[in-house]
């Protein structure tokens, strides 16, 4: 479409004495029309791989473990081999598309010669190793799907780990954290920091749920809450400190709702959680505060431990949401901020059919309930928006990223 308006404006450039038909045919060799048929070559490169893998599957006990360790070893050649003239000719959609089947085939091969040859690999040994060839994939071709792939590969990795071995890999983790993140640092990519937020929390929910408890999401949220601050003039750090919030409100949503009355839960408290959480929950008020950041510091409520006192807890941290959804509204009404007025709107719907669950469904039938519960969320919603209309038509810049 690009080339042809391009050809459509430079001829009339020509016409109008602009430029003169040499010119026009310089301009034109700058911006050669792209082949969009290399899509179909590699799709039917992908179904061709798929054919492969499902026929030795298939076929798999009844290949001498010879010859599955040699076809094993030769398709991952052959795709990486052909992944990287594709790419030297130009063809990057296909070219990654082999490194990243490559990159599979060699998962596979750790698992299945070790079973073949009865040597029974640690399971995050196997995932620490995949997931570093993947970095070192990436360092000879820096492909964001390269990243990503080795993101997940870590992110199964350990899931694999703490719900079959109870075991969380402090290894794979730092691996996670240093290598991943600096590249991601580096690169400096929106859904990259997105994906690589989502990992970080899963993996830390993993973690606090198996072997910590999950009164330490507060300290893994807050930190990265807190290194998104610190690089909060890239996309990266916006990005972080902005979710960790949204991770926070969902995990305290989810302890109201489901938390407040598993008293063992409470019972894992103890003193190095609080000190290392106040120290760093200081750290953060003084920065804050240095920069002049006052509804940051008042949006840190959701970040503090509400589950302090077991009996009320479930009232203390409702108190929270409502505080953190409110502090939003008024920084966008402020600030003319339409992004941040939709964002506070959001939350405060979502804490008050919250907290209205935990107060009138025991009490209430449920067609009452939902119908009671409709009314104020129309009602809430309808006053939230208004308001937003008028601090719009006051000159407000609606922001709707």
């Amino acid at each position: 479409m690009k080339n042809q308006w391009l050809e459509k404006e430079s001829k009339r450039w020509v016409e109008e004495e602009v430029i003169d038909s040499q010119q026009r045919k310089a301009i034109l060799n700058l911006y050669p029309a792209k082949n969009n048929t290399s899509i179909f070559f590699t799709f039917a490169f992908m179904l061709f791989s798929l054919a492969v893998l499902t026929f030795l599957a298939s076929n798999w006990t009844d290949i001498y473990p010879l010859i599955r360790t040699t076809l094993l070893l030769g398709f991952l050649i052959v795709f990486y081999y052909l992944g990287t003239r594709w790419i030297e000719d130009g063809k990057r959609l296909i070219g990654e598309v082999s490194y990243l089947i490559a990159l599979l085939l060699f998962g596979f091969s750790i698992f299945l010669i070790g079973e073949m040859y009865h040597y029974h690999f640690n399971s995050i040994f196997a995932f620490l190793v995949w997931s570093f060839v993947a970095l070192l994939l990436y360092l000879s071709y820096s492909s964001r799907w390269i990243w990503a792939a080795g993101v997940l590969i870590i992110v199964v990795g350990q899931m694999v780990n703490l719900f079959g071995l109870r075991e969380f890999s402090w290894i794979l983790f730092i691996l996670f954290v240093l290598a991943y993140g600096l590249i991601l640092y580096a690169r400096n990519i929106r859904w990259m920091a997105i994906v690589y937020s989502i990992a970080f929390f899963i993996q830390i929910l993993g973690l606090s749920a198996e072997k910590l408890s999950l009164v330490w999401v507060t300290f893994f949220l807050i930190s990265l809450y807190f290194i998104g601050k610190l690089i909060g003039s890239t996309e990266v750090g916006k990005v972080l400190h902005s979710l960790a919030p949204v991770y926070m409100f969902l995990f305290v949503v989810f302890h109201v709702l489901f938390i407040s009355g598993d008293f063992q839960f409470y019972e894992e408290l103890n003193v190095v959680y609080f000190v290392v959480h106040i120290f760093l929950m200081s750290l953060i008020i003084l920065y804050l505060y240095m920069k002049k950041e006052i509804f940051s510091i008042v949006q840190l409520v959701i970040f503090i431990p509400t589950f302090v006192i077991p009996e009320a807890s479930d009232y203390v941290a409702s108190v929270a949401l409502f505080i953190f959804s409110v502090s939003h509204l008024m920084e966008g009404f402020k600030f003319k901020n339409q992004r941040h007025m939709n964002f506070g709107t959001a939350t405060f719907l979502i804490s008050t059919f919250v907290v209205y669950s935990k107060v009138a469904w025991g009490y209430l039938s449920q067609s009452l309930f939902f119908l009671v519960a409709g009314v104020i969320l129309f009602v809430i919603g309808y006053l939230l928006n208004r308001q937003q209309k008028m601090y719009i038509e006051e000159g407000g810049e609606r922001n709707d990223s």
